[in-house]
């Protein structure tokens, strides 16, 4: 999912009917769109903040993402023989794309479509960035007995990478012991928001998600808030005081908004 038009429309691909979902800002539909028809599995997408507004969508059959302007014009294509190109982050001319089934997060130069590096990391998934550094939220890639949501061991993944933008080299990770599965990420001036399931001291992990909130520079979980009723989700989009998620518990077209005081 992705912002558009100023904020005040939604983007949401639909990998099974192959086109992008038009919404307002308080849910109600608009459109669907397949521009030129030259998508076919649409996944990622995401919308550079431009004058005119660009819009990137990976195509995860076709291997790799279009480019279109504000009226859905196609521009080009970036990227070749992506391997399952989920998520799409944007920073200043560079494209970020989490190739969670190589394992890579791939950034190639906007203008001229060039790869600029592939960077080795576990499945990932959701990425933003700062001034300083990218962030990309890793899936926890595990042995677990399903039946009982119960964690057995850590293969990789489960945690944020933390990627110096200067070098283009990891730094760090932001890892705990109470949390499986994260996903999605989101930056305020001081603190990190990431949605993840909570997990006990018997390796129990909950039925529902959190919204954890991560002070940024000492690294610890400062806040955790119980998403009611939601026990997995696609996507998310974060505003000033609420979250609006999509498909909610594998069910498509389950798009809920959830408000926080």
């Amino acid at each position: 999912m992705a912002l558009f038009n100023n904020g005040s429309n939604i983007l949401i691909t639909d990998y099974e009917k192959g086109v992008i979902h038009k919404l307002d800002i308080n849910l109600n539909y608009i459109e669907a769109i397949n521009p030129n028809n030259c998508l076919k599995e649409p996944l990622g997408i995401s919308v550079q903040r431009n004058q005119n507004e660009t819009i990137f969508v990976a195509d995860y059959k076709l291997k790799k993402v279009f480019m279109f302007d504000s009226t859905f014009k196609f521009i080009k294509s970036i990227g070749d023989d992506l391997n399952g190109a989920y998520y799409l982050s944007i920073y200043s001319n560079s494209l970020l794309i989490s190739e969670f089934k190589g394992d890579v997060l791939s950034i190639y130069n906007i203008q001229n479509g060039k790869l600029i590096k592939k960077i080795k990391v576990s499945c990932p998934r959701h990425a933003t960035n700062d001034i300083n550094n990218i962030y990309v939220v890793t899936h926890a890639d595990c042995e677990c007995d399903w039946n009982k949501s119960k964690l057995i061991k850590i293969i990789k993944g489960n945690f944020i990478n933390i990627i110096s933008k200067s070098t283009l080299e990891i730094t760090g990770k932001i890892q705990f012991n109470d949390w499986l599965f994260p996903r999605s990420i989101h930056l305020s001036n001081d603190q990190i928001y990431t949605i993840a399931h909570e997990l006990d001291d018997n390796s129990i992990w909950s039925e529902n998600y959190f919204l954890f909130q991560i002070n940024k520079e000492n690294k610890q979980i400062t806040k955790k808030i119980e998403l009611k009723d939601i026990n997995n989700f696609w996507d998310v989009i974060y505003l000033n005081n609420k979250v609006i998620i999509g498909g909610v518990n594998d069910i498509y077209n389950d798009i809920r908004t959830i408000k926080f005081h």
